[in-house]
């Protein structure tokens, strides 16, 4: 009996560390643009193949190249280099592994080769080692979100340590005596695992949802922001193109005005065009409404915050790319350069912009001087303020739109010096 408990509680765990192993392979590989039902088969043969060759042949050897060999294949549901695929799944692998030979030692097994059947008949090492493996992915998942800024909190630590420990402790007290029913155990088992995946699921789901909600909200802040700010440009461009049209009125009004002797009015008359020509200046003037306008309202707030601006802009007045994209890439790379000018020395501030469209490539450049600690690397930059969540959210808006057009985007800093360059292939 001790044999056919030993199975069914395998084939049980088995389920769970084919769940596992999904989980695995979504850290080390992106699951956009996958095949769900391939996927699920995969998954499925994988668990139902590696179950019956360990019942049935029970060889450590045949295991463990069975394991890398399917392991491979299932990678090819994933878009990825050859080179990453195979050292993502040796990695996989090896944390597996490394974890179920330190629970079967802990458990009193020394087995002396892998070419000899497996007696290992430990329920409390198999269980153990799925409860710790599960454990184990779910901390790896987490630590992915450090990159951006994301708080792991102490509640989520304390739990990952709290519930395997718990659940160990507990089969080793249904295990303590001689008098368990098999039917029990097996359900108390069963029940172990679901709830050792249940509550991690769940605590993971919501932080998933909760960290969507906050992104949502501050994009949609933004978003709030950026039509204010459109709103105000095209009021200006307006009042400019008003003035423009009716230019020729002025100069009559004028020119009657002066025959008339009313010298004046006319200096009034004038003095009135001047401030709606020299109310904002325009620091770009390349014909594209949607670049010009952004660059001139931001660099208003620049120049009045003594920063010294170079332009060098040569695009043409019309781009495939939509204003609300623009205003996204554009918009929050001039907000945080201000953000970071602000914290300057106001003797040693400056901003440089370049941009160019070449045969169908838009190419944007920004560097300014900037004081204090950068957070991170050029892959996964941090924000130096409080609200990482929050804050971060800006610069992946850009990194999102980019990759919308197949763009690519870099990010340098030496010597109080903070670039960002883009490229966009534009239709």
């Amino acid at each position: 009996m001790d044999g056919l408990l030993y199975d069914i509680i395998y084939i049980i765990t088995n389920i769970f560390n084919t769940y596992i192993t999904y989980r695995f392979m979504g850290i080390f590989f992106s699951k956009e643009d996958i095949n769900k039902k391939i996927e699920l088969i995969s998954y499925s043969l994988y668990f139902a193949f590696g179950t019956a060759i360990y019942l049935c042949i029970g060889i450590p050897l045949i295991n463990m190249m069975y394991n890398i060999i399917v392991l491979f294949f299932i990678s090819f549901n994933y878009k990825s280099r050859m080179k990453t695929r195979l050292v993502s799944i040796a990695i996989v692998y090896i944390i597996m592994a490394c974890i179920e030979t330190v629970l079967v030692l802990l458990t009193d097994y020394f087995h002396k080769s892998i070419l000899d059947k497996n007696e290992y008949s430990s329920i409390v090492g198999m269980v153990s080692i799925k409860i710790v493996s599960y454990a184990v992915v779910s901390i790896l998942s987490r630590s992915k979100n450090l990159k951006s800024g994301e708080k792991i909190s102490s509640s989520y630590w304390l739990c990952i340590i709290l519930i395997p420990l718990s659940s160990i402790y507990i089969m080793l007290t249904i295990f303590s005596g001689s008098d368990f029913i098999p039917t029990r155990v097996v359900i108390s088992i069963t029940l172990l695992l679901l709830i050792n995946f249940a509550i991690f699921y769940l605590y993971e789901t919501l932080n998933a949802f909760l960290t969507e909600r906050m992104q949502q909200s501050v994009i949609k802040e933004q978003n709030k922001s950026y039509s204010k700010q459109f709103a105000m440009m095209e009021e200006y461009l307006k009042a400019t193109n008003e003035l423009r049209h009716d230019l020729k009125n002025h100069l009559t009004s004028m020119s009657l005005l002066i025959q008339n002797g009313n010298t004046q009015e006319v200096l009034t008359h004038i003095s009135d065009m001047i401030g709606v020509c020299t109310n904002q200046k325009e620091y770009s003037r390349s014909g594209n409404v949607v670049l010009d306008s952004i660059l001139n309202f931001k660099l208003q707030k620049a120049a009045s915050e003594n920063i010294k601006i170079s332009l060098n802009i040569h695009v043409p007045p019309q781009m495939d790319i939509p204003s609300f994209d623009m205003t996204i890439i554009l918009g929050n790379l001039l907000d945080n350069a201000l953000e970071a000018l602000a914290m300057v020395d106001r003797t040693n501030r400056y901003l440089d912009i370049w941009a160019k469209y070449d045969r169908g490539r838009f190419i944007l450049k920004l560097s300014n001087s900037f004081e204090g600690p950068i957070l991170g690397n050029t892959s996964g930059l941090l924000t130096t303020k409080d609200e990482k969540l929050i804050h971060g959210i800006g610069l992946n808006n850009v990194r999102s739109t980019i990759q919308k057009y197949d763009g690519t985007i870099e990010i340098k800093y030496s010597d109080n010096v903070f670039s960002v360059s883009l490229l966009i292939y534009v239709d």
